[in-house]
């Protein structure tokens, strides 16, 4: 293989880009070392004030509650019994690094701290007069019942916190509970439902007197019962929803949230976006050299899962990771396959790059042809480079 000198400046390889960043152009050949995807405690850090947070808030609602006291206590019990652990990792995070280095640790994380959250937001509902009507007025629809979210809350919490207990090694245990507690989430359960001192009076009685309308009053039309809303599930937006908040400029922090999500229950493309705000610090958070470099060894590892399972937009971007040795070592000739992969997909980018470099012979052996037929299709797709590069060269369209 012969490898020419770089072409002139308007010959470079560009990177895709689909939401109107500028095109990134020019090469880089220094070698970067291989490393794992590590997080570190930076970014815990909001999460675990957002758990404290939400506990103070909590708190609040339980000693203002005028209805489900019991229910609010039993929810405070249950936040109460991580709050020391979240403490212990905000004052040692030292000592707990090998926890947060761990990439696989923050997602899980995450998701939890959202669950707290939306228990805080259910505590506030059920704990004032406002929130209950919402509950009263649907009390027909068993999927949105007000026991029934409690115990999807209660189940949701105890599945992060084991997961989080065996994360720790043991060290910390996350949402330990004593046996009293654990009895009285089942009183709470029926508090929700049928513990008069724990529902609005006038409510229960007007419930009852409607009922017994019913029975005992056959004559009397009856209006259509008004359909019920179907519950939202917690997490309502879609990747797609997330993509478009991003390249319409909005809030990128809610799109990357998004993209977490559901990377963290497989999703591809959410992870070729988390590797996308990871390698172009999307969230503009400041950060060390090292940091900066430890966020593009992850986006890198993102941008390789997806490319091999055929997303073009990860094979473009992982090959010019390859050939900048950026996250990665350097390695133009598995970049030049990456490049091919993805111009094959379809990525009009990919095909400028692969014809540029076989019409210059940059990294390959030059080969016109081949290179004439790649910045053909990349012009025809629409490739302003491409459509550049034919022109001067005079390659027929």
């Amino acid at each position: 293989m012969s490898i020419n000198k770089p072409p002139a400046d308007d010959e470079r390889l560009v990177i895709n880009s689909e939401d109107g960043d500028d095109l990134i152009e020019g090469l880089n050949f220094e070698d970067d070392d291989n490393q794992k995807p590590p997080t570190d405690f930076t970014i815990f850090s909001p999460l675990i004030n957002d758990i404290l947070k939400y506990a103070n808030k909590i708190g609040e609602c339980y000693e203002n509650a005028e209805y489900n006291k019991r229910v609010v206590s039993v929810l405070l019990k249950r936040i109460n019994s991580v709050t020391g652990e979240a403490k212990t990792l905000l004052q040692l995070k030292n000592d707990y690094s090998w926890f947060f280095e761990n990439g696989n640790n923050y997602p899980v994380f995450q998701e939890f701290v959202k669950i707290i959250e939306q228990i805080q937001n259910f505590v506030v509902d059920i704990s004032q007069l406002r929130g209950v009507v919402k509950y009263y007025n649907d009390y027909r629809d068993p999927e949105f019942s007000m026991d029934r979210k409690f115990y999807i809350f209660i189940q949701e919490f105890e599945k992060f916190t084991k997961a989080l207990t065996n994360a720790l090694k043991g060290h910390l245990n996350f949402g330990k509970l004593k046996v009293d507690q654990v009895v009285e989430d089942e009183e709470a359960i029926t508090a929700t439902s049928f513990d008069p001192t724990n529902r609005p009076a006038l409510a229960h009685i007007f419930r009852k007197l409607f009922d017994l309308s019913l029975k005992n009053l056959p004559n009397i039309q009856q209006p259509a019962p008004m359909p019920n809303p179907k519950p939202k599930p917690l997490f309502s937006r879609t990747v797609q929803d997330a993509i478009n908040i991003h390249k319409s400029n909005g809030d990128r922090k809610v799109a990357y949230e998004t993209f977490c999500y559901y990377a963290n229950l497989g999703d591809s493309t959410a992870k070729y976006w988390v590797g996308y705000f990871l390698f172009y610090n999307s969230l503009n958070d400041q950060q060390t050299a090292e940091q900066r470099k430890m966020a593009k060894v992850r986006a890198a590892q993102y941008f390789k899962e997806t490319a091999d399972k055929n997303l073009p937009e990860a094979q473009v971007r992982y090959a010019n990771c390859l050939w900048q040795g950026e996250g990665v070592e350097k390695n133009v000739r598995e970049a030049v396959e990456y490049f091919k992969k993805s111009a094959d997909n379809g990525n009009p980018t990919a095909m400028y790059n692969v014809g540029s470099m076989y019409f210059n012979g940059t990294g390959v052996s030059r080969d016109k042809e081949k290179g004439e037929y790649y910045l053909r299709l990349a012009a025809l797709n629409g490739q302003p480079k491409a459509c550049e590069m034919c022109k001067k060269n005079h390659i027929l369209l």
